[in-house]
């Protein structure tokens, strides 16, 4: 949405159904205003998430999903080395 200023906006919404001799019958409208402002492209852009601290070889991650990649990888990893085992 380039060009368009901050503002207020009037959004009107028309919704009918066409009949065969070009009458629009059951006719709807719904109007609605918005307050528009325009982001930059820093507010658009994502934060990563960053490494708290690190302790030795544990790191203490912000974000939960990243925290559940690393702990499906892991589980990956121990369900591998469980195949690969000899049962005798």
């Amino acid at each position: 949405m380039r060009g368009i200023k901050a503002g207020k906006y009037l959004i009107r919404a028309e919704i009918y159904e066409p009949w065969t001799s070009n009458e629009k019958l059951n006719f709807t409208t719904k109007e609605v205003v918005i307050e528009y402002i325009p982001k930059t492209r820093e507010s658009r852009l994502r934060r990563i998430p960053t490494v708290k601290s690190v302790a030795g070889t544990a790191l203490t991650i912000i974000s939960s999903d990243t925290k559940n990649i690393y702990h499906k990888i892991e589980q990956d990893l121990r369900r591998e080395n469980l195949s690969k085992r000899d049962d005798w």
